[in-house]
C-alpha cells in the first residue's frame, strides 16, 4: 500500500507539472500573438502627406453652456486623477492583413438595427470587438451589441445612472434606451446628456486613430468623420470637457492624415490648467519658424491658455472686458503686428489622451519642423506684464461687479477704462447723454442745475450726489467726451446743490491737471470774488479773464478748456474766500504784494474800481498778509490823472446861424475811482508771472496724492508676512486690526508708509492669492477683510 501510494503521489506531481508547463506555453503564445497583432509603436514621424504646412484646424466657436455631466469632469482640471505620462499606444501594424474594426463599423449613410430601432451610421455594431487595450476589459466601449437589454419604458435621459468610464455593454438598460433614442433622432438635441455624446465620440477616436492606420476604407471616411465631430462641437462645445477633447482630437487627426490650411486656423480660448493647447503650440511654432510677429488674437490666446500666466480675479470675473482690454494694451505695447519669437531647438511633441476607456495611454506625434516656443520665459514675461496692466485697469470695475452684480449701469460703466466704456453704453446712459446734448444745444458749454444731474444719476442717497457719486459721474461723462465743473477728482467740491457746468472735452484730454492749472484756478476764484462784489460781473471783466486764460502759464488746450468751464461755474455761483488764506500763507511778502496788485488790476479791468470792490479788496489784503490801507495806494497808482477824453463832446458839423441848440447832458460818472487804461494794460502784461507764484504751493500740496513719495526705510519689527517686504507686512498687520475699512482710511494709512493705496492693496492681495488662493481685501468705497484668509496668511 505504501509503495502504491508513493507511485500515485509522484504521478499526481508529474501531472501537475505538465499542466503548469502547458499553461506557460499557451500564455507565451498568446503574448506573442498579441504583440504581433498590436505592436507598441510611437507615432514619431508624420506620414508623408502630413509634411505640408504644419498648422492645426480651426476649432469651432464655443457655444453657450450645456449641462455639465455628473460622470465626466467639467474641465480636465477637475478629473479625479492628473493626466498620465504619455505612453506608446498599441496600434495595429501596417503589416496586418485586415482591420478588425471594418467588420463592425457601420459607415455614414447606412443604418443598423439595435434593440429593434434604426440608429443610423458611424457606429460600431455587433459582438466580439475587443478594445484597443486589453487593460480596459474585453469589449470595445463604443460597440453596440444588437441584443443587449434596453428599457424603453423609462429612458435615462438625464444620465443619472451613467458612471465615470461608460461602455455601452455595461451601462444600465435605461441609459441604453436614452442613448439609442438620441442616436436615432439626429444626434442634435442640445439638451442631451453629454455622456451620451462622449459615448458616440468614442467610436470616432477608434475609427480615426486605430482603424485608419491599416484600413483604406477607414482612411476614406476620415474627412466625413471629422466634419461630424465639428458638427457635434457646434452643438455641445459649451461643455468644457467635450470641447477640450474634441478640439484636441481634430488637431491630432489632421496632423496624422491631412496637411492643414493656415487660412482655417483660429486661436483657442478655453484655458487648461496643466498644458497649452496643441493648436496654440503649432501656430506659435509656425510664427517663430517663419520669423513672423505674433498677431494680437494669438497673443491673447497664449496669455489666456498658458498655465504659466497668472489671471487674477478681474480677468476671471470680467472675461469679455479683459480680452478686449488686453488686445488694446498689446497693440499699444507692440505697435504694428506684435512681437516676434526667436525659435528654440526643442520641437513640438503633439499628444492626445483619448477620452475613450478603450485606450490605455496617449497618442504622441513629434513635429520635427516646428519649434516648441509656447513655454519660453521671455515672451511669457511680456505677456504677463500686459495681463497685469489690463487687470489693474479693470480692478475697480471688477470689484464693483463682484459687490453689486451690476456691469451695465452708467455707474458701473464709469469705472471701465474709457476705451471699453464707449462701446458699452446702456439705455439709461444713452438717455443721459441725449439730455446733455439737448442742454448743450450745439454749443460747447452749458450751465445746469446740480439737482438735475442728481435726478438722472443713480445716487447712493436719492437725488443727492455725495463725493463718490460725483466722482463716478465725472468719470462717466469723461468717457462720453464731456467734462464737469466742479470736479472732485481735481480738488473741486462735490456737486451737491446749486449750479454745475457740463462742457465738451477737447480730443486727447487726459485726466491729469498740472500745478499751473490749479494756480490759475485760485487766481480766478479771487478775481471772480472781487468782480462779483458790486453785484455783477461786467462783460469787459469776463473778456479780460478769458483772455488771461489763453496766455496764462502756457496751459495745454485741455487745461484751457477746463479752466474756461471752471470760470463759467465761478461766474454762475461766485465763490467766497474761505480756504484761500491757508493756501496763500506760504508765499513771501513781495509775492503776496504782487498778487494784491494783480487783483486790483482785475477789479479795474472795466476802467474803474467801485466802492464795493474797494471794500472787498480791503478784506482780501489782510488775507494776503498786507495792510488793508495799502489797497488805496495800489488803486491810485493806476488811477487816471484826468477824466477820460471820451467824456468831451465831439463836433460832427459846425452850427449855422440861427441853428437851434440843445444842451448835451453830462455823462454819468461811475462810482469809485477811474483808472488809466494804459496803466491797466501794462499791469495786465505782468499778470502771467503773478499766477506762477502759486504753482509751487499747489505742486507741493498735490505731490503726496498725485505720485508716490519715496519709500522710507523699512521699519524694524516682526518678521515679514507671506513673503511680503517689511513695509507691506506692517501695513497688512495694521489692516488686520479691523474687519471693515473706509477707502479714505486706507489712503491715509498707506500714505504713512509712502505707498499708493491701489498698489499696496494689489501687492497684499497678490500675496494672499499665492498663499490662500483668494484675496484678503475686497470692496470699492468700503473694503472688507476676509477673516479666514487673514487667519491663514498670518499663521
Amino acid at each position: 500500500m505504501r509503495g502504491d501510494l508513493g507511485i500515485d503521489s509522484m504521478g499526481w506531481i508529474l501531472v501537475f507539472l505538465l499542466i503548469l508547463a502547458f499553461a506557460a506555453i499557451v500564455s507565451a503564445s498568446r503574448r506573442t500573438h498579441r504583440r504581433e497583432e498590436f505592436p507598441e509603436i510611437s507615432l514619431t514621424d508624420p506620414p508623408p502627406q502630413a509634411l505640408g504646412p504644419q498648422w492645426l484646424p480651426s476649432p469651432p466657436p464655443v457655444r453657450s453652456s450645456s449641462r455639465t455631466p455628473e460622470w465626466f469632469p467639467s474641465s480636465p482640471s477637475q478629473e479625479p486623477t492628473p493626466p498620465p505620462q504619455p505612453v506608446l499606444v498599441a496600434i495595429p501594424s501596417q503589416s496586418s492583413a485586415k482591420c478588425e474594426g471594418d467588420r463592425f463599423w457601420v459607415p455614414a449613410g447606412q443604418s443598423a438595427t439595435v434593440a429593434g430601432r434604426q440608429v443610423g451610421g458611424m457606429i460600431y455594431v455587433g459582438s466580439g470587438l475587443r478594445p484597443v487595450s486589453s487593460y480596459r476589459g474585453d469589449v470595445e466601449p463604443a460597440l453596440l451589441p444588437p441584443h443587449h437589454k434596453v428599457s424603453w419604458t423609462q429612458p435615462d435621459h438625464d444620465g443619472r445612472l451613467m458612471h465615470y468610464w461608460p461602455s455601452y455593454s455595461s451601462i444600465d438598460p435605461a441609459s441604453r434606451a436614452a442613448y439609442l433614442l438620441w442616436l436615432s433622432s439626429g444626434r442634435k438635441d442640445p439638451a442631451a446628456y453629454i455622456g451620451y455624446v462622449f459615448l458616440f465620440f468614442y467610436g470616432f477616436e477608434r475609427r480615426v486613430l486605430i482603424d485608419a492606420q491599416t484600413s483604406d476604407q477607414a482612411k476614406a471616411e476620415i474627412s466625413g468623420l471629422l466634419s461630424e465631430v465639428e458638427r457635434l462641437l457646434e452643438i455641445y462645445g459649451g461643455n468644457r470637457s467635450f470641447h477640450g477633447y474634441a478640439s484636441s482630437f481634430l488637431a491630432i487627426a489632421r496632423l496624422l492624415h491631412h496637411p492643414i490650411d493656415p487660412a482655417t486656423l483660429l486661436p483657442p480660448k478655453i484655458r487648461n490648467t496643466w498644458e497649452i493647447p496643441l493648436t496654440l503650440k503649432i501656430a506659435l511654432g509656425a510664427f517663430a519658424a517663419e520669423g513672423k510677429s505674433v498677431p494680437v488674437e494669438w497673443a491673447y490666446a497664449w496669455a489666456a491658455c498658458s498655465p504659466e500666466i497668472r489671471l487674477r480675479t478681474a480677468a476671471q470675473r470680467c472675461p469679455e472686458e479683459f480680452e478686449e482690454l488686453f488686445k488694446i494694451r498689446y497693440a499699444e505695447a507692440f505697435p504694428g503686428e506684435g512681437f516676434k519669437i526667436r525659435p528654440n531647438k526643442t520641437f513640438i511633441k503633439a499628444e492626445y489622451r483619448p477620452a475613450s476607456p478603450s485606450f490605455s495611454g496617449s497618442v504622441s506625434l513629434t513635429l520635427n519642423t516646428l519649434p516648441d516656443v509656447a513655454g519660453l520665459t521671455g515672451p511669457l514675461r511680456k505677456l504677463q506684464e500686459i495681463v497685469d496692466r489690463a487687470v489693474q485697469d479693470l480692478d475697480v470695475y471688477s470689484r464693483w461687479v463682484g459687490r453689486t452684480g451690476d456691469g451695465l449701469s452708467p455707474a458701473a460703466l464709469s469705472l471701465l477704462p474709457p476705451e471699453l466704456a464707449r462701446g458699452r453704453q446702456s439705455e439709461e446712459g444713452k438717455q443721459f447723454v441725449t439730455w446733455i446734448e439737448e442742454r448743450l444745444a450745439g454749443g460747447d458749454v452749458t450751465v445746469v442745475e446740480a439737482a438735475d444731474l442728481a435726478e438722472r444719476w443713480p445716487c447712493q442717497t436719492p437725488s443727492k450726489l455725495v463725493r463718490r457719486d460725483a466722482e463716478m459721474l465725472a468719470l462717466f461723462l469723461a468717457q462720453q467726451g464731456y467734462g464737469l465743473e466742479p470736479d472732485v477728482r481735481f480738488g473741486g467740491p462735490p456737486v451737491g446743490s446749486g449750479k454745475a457746468v457740463v462742457f465738451r472735452l477737447v480730443d486727447g484730454a487726459g485726466p491729469e491737471l498740472g500745478a499751473a492749472y490749479h494756480a490759475a484756478a485760485v487766481l480766478l476764484q479771487l478775481a471772480v470774488a472781487i468782480s462779483a462784489a458790486d453785484g455783477e460781473i461786467s462783460a469787459s471783466e469776463e473778456r479780460h479773464l478769458l483772455a488771461y486764460l489763453e496766455r496764462a502759464l502756457h496751459l495745454s488746450a485741455a487745461s484751457r478748456t477746463r479752466l474756461k468751464a471752471h470760470l463759467r461755474w465761478l461766474m454762475a455761483a461766485p465763490p467766497g474766500l474761505n480756504g484761500l488764506k491757508k493756501k496763500i500763507e506760504p508765499l513771501a511778502e513781495p509775492q503776496r504784494r504782487e498778487i494784491g496788485q494783480f487783483l486790483v488790476t482785475v477789479a479795474g479791468a472795466d476802467g474803474h474800481v467801485s466802492a464795493e470792490e474797494l471794500k472787498l479788496l480791503t478784506r482780501i489784503y489782510p488775507l494776503l498778509g498786507l495792510e488793508a490801507q495799502s489797497v488805496y495806494s495800489d488803486v491810485h497808482a493806476l488811477a487816471s490823472a484826468e477824466a477820460p477824453s471820451a467824456a468831451e463832446p465831439v463836433t460832427v458839423r459846425p452850427a449855422g446861424p440861427g441853428a437851434a441848440s440843445f444842451p448835451i447832458p453830462t455823462a454819468p460818472r461811475p462810482d469809485g475811482i477811474l483808472l488809466d487804461p494804459g496803466k491797466i494794460r501794462a499791469k495786465l502784461a505782468e499778470s502771467e508771472d503773478v499766477a506762477g507764484l502759486l504753482e509751487g504751493i499747489f505742486a507741493a500740496e498735490e505731490e503726496p496724492v498725485r505720485r508716490a513719495q519715496p519709500k522710507p526705510a523699512a521699519p524694524e519689527g516682526p518678521s515679514p508676512v507671506a513673503g511680503l517686504d517689511a513695509i507691506h507686512s506692517t501695513l497688512l498687520r495694521r489692516l488686520a486690526a479691523k474687519a471693515v475699512w473706509e477707502w479714505l482710511e486706507v489712503e491715509r494709512l498707506a500714505a504713512e508708509f509712502g505707498l499708493l493705496p491701489d498698489g499696496a492693496l494689489e501687492v497684499i492681495n497678490e500675496a494672499a492669492f499665492e498663499r490662500c488662493g483668494a484675496p484678503l481685501l475686497e470692496g470699492d468705497e468700503t473694503l472688507e477683510v476676509d477673516g479666514q484668509v487673514l487667519e491663514e496668511i498670518l499663521a
